[in-house]
C-alpha cells in the first residue's frame, strides 16, 4: 500500500430581483447540511461501542465504483459510513466477535494485486476480549483485505480464545506498519511488527 453559510440584509427595500436572491439564499441556508458541505467521516473508537460490531467494505449508495467502510452497531443497527480506522481503549470488550467483511471482489490467484486489498487501519487500537471466543472475525467467504496498523503507537488485540477467526474467510493480508501489531491469547502471546505489507494468511 484508512460551513456556514451568513446571510445579512441591512436594506429596508430592494428590487424583485433582489428580493428573489434573498429568497433563494434564505432556501439554500435552510436545506444546507449542519456544518456544511458533506457529512464529516470520522475514525470508530471502540471505547464507546454499546453493542454487536459489524464492519463492511462495500459500493456507496448510488456508486457503481466507490467503495467505503460502513459499520453496524447492533443487531438491528443502521449501517454508517466511517473512516475505515479503529482507534481507542476497551480492556473489558463485552459485545461479542467483530464480523468483518469485504464486499469488493478482486481475483488474485498469485497474489500480484496486494496493493488493491481494501484496508482496516487500527490506530493505536487496543483491544481486549476476555472471553473464550473470537475477537475479530472474518465472516466466510469474504474477498480480500488488509488489516494495517497504524499511527505512532501499537495497536494490541487479546482474547482468551481465538484473536483473529479466519476459518473459510478471505485472502486476509495482515501489516504491522512501523508501529508493530501486537496479538495475545489466554495461552500464548505472538507479539512482533508484522513486517510491512508482507504476511498473507488464510485459514480453512
Amino acid at each position: 500500500m484508512n460551513n456556514f453559510l451568513y446571510v445579512k440584509r441591512n436594506h429596508r427595500a430592494a428590487s424583485r430581483r433582489g428580493a428573489a436572491r434573498i429568497i433563494s439564499i434564505m432556501i439554500l441556508a435552510f436545506l444546507w447540511p449542519k456544518g456544511g458541505g458533506a457529512q464529516e467521516i470520522k475514525d470508530l473508537d471502540v471505547s464507546s461501542i454499546s453493542g454487536k460490531l459489524t464492519l463492511t467494505y462495500k459500493q456507496k449508495s448510488g456508486s457503481s465504483t466507490d467503495y467505503a467502510w460502513f459499520c453496524k452497531i447492533g443487531t438491528d443497527g443502521t449501517e454508517n459510513e466511517f473512516s475505515g480506522t479503529l482507534t481507542g481503549t476497551n480492556n473489558d470488550w463485552k459485545h461479542g466477535s467483530i464480523d468483518i467483511k469485504s464486499e469488493k471482489k478482486i481475483e488474485d490467484p498469485n497474489n500480484n494485486k496486494l496493493d488493491s486489498y481494501p484496508i482496516l487501519k487500527l490506530d493505536g487500537l487496543n483491544l481486549t476480549y476476555n472471553a473464550n471466543d473470537s475477537l475479530l472475525y472474518m465472516v466466510q467467504n469474504g474477498n480480500p483485505l488488509c488489516i494495517q496498523a497504524t499511527g505512532s503507537s501499537a495497536s494490541t488485540l487479546k482474547c482468551q480464545g481465538v484473536v483473529i477467526n479466519n476459518y473459510v474467510g478471505c485472502d486476509l493480508l495482515l501489516d504491522g506498519g512501523a508501529a508493530g501489531l501486537n496479538i495475545f491469547v489466554h495461552y500464548w502471546s505472538f507479539s512482533r511488527p508484522y513486517p510491512q505489507r508482507q504476511n498473507k494468511y488464510r485459514s480453512g
